[in-house]
């Protein structure tokens, strides 16, 4: 069994409003692992503190992240769809405020001051196959005849055991602080 820890895409944006000072940018989360034993006993909470108004959604909502440096693009998106790339798990002031082992951000300056942040995962689907990001790729959720693919074979929580991965998994990915683990094998 292959070991990796999710490594979070890399996507600089900033969208401009018209007549409007605003910008809002996605980025990588950290991703630099941590160990079992350094997670809090009880997984981290969903918040819902930080201002966005580039889009109308809340924690639990879907989103589809795309665009480039100069033009973002973030819009709702039906959770579990080809369409929607990640989950709000929170909703904070600052980017620290996240937990450590998110996906990817999105924040949202005024006058160079960070107004809101979302924090989110890969909208992971059990069954649905998903290409990995590499770069400034999103993993993107794609047909399980695509051979690129990795088909989700359980979404698990309240472990981060990977020796509790159905059998047939090849990969997973380590959520430590909120105690999940996505179990993962080639699609094709």
């Amino acid at each position: 069994m292959t070991v990796f820890m999710f490594g979070a895409v890399l996507l600089i944006a900033v969208v401009a409003g018209c007549g409007s000072d605003q910008e809002g940018s996605a980025i990588a989360a950290s991703s630099t692992p941590t160990t079992a034993s350094e997670s809090p006993t009880t997984p981290a909470t969903a918040e819902d503190s930080g201002e966005i108004s580039e889009i109308d959604a809340e924690v639990g909502d879907c989103v589809t992240l795309g665009g480039t440096m100069l033009d973002a693009e973030i819009d709702t998106a039906t959770c579990g769809t080809t369409d929607s790339h990640y989950v709000i798990v929170a909703k904070v002031a600052q980017e620290a405020d996240c937990a450590t082992d998110i996906d990817q951000t999105y924040y949202e300056e005024l006058g160079g001051t960070t107004t809101g942040v979302l924090c989110l995962d890969v909208d992971w689907v059990e069954g649905k196959c998903f290409e990995m990001g590499t770069g400034s790729d999103s993993t993107v959720q794609v047909p399980c005849t695509d051979p690129a693919g990795e088909k989700v074979l359980a979404v698990l929580t309240g472990t981060v055991d990977e020796n509790e991965c159905p059998e047939g998994t090849e990969t997973y990915y380590t959520y430590d602080e909120r105690q999940k683990v996505v179990c993962t094998a080639p699609a094709a």
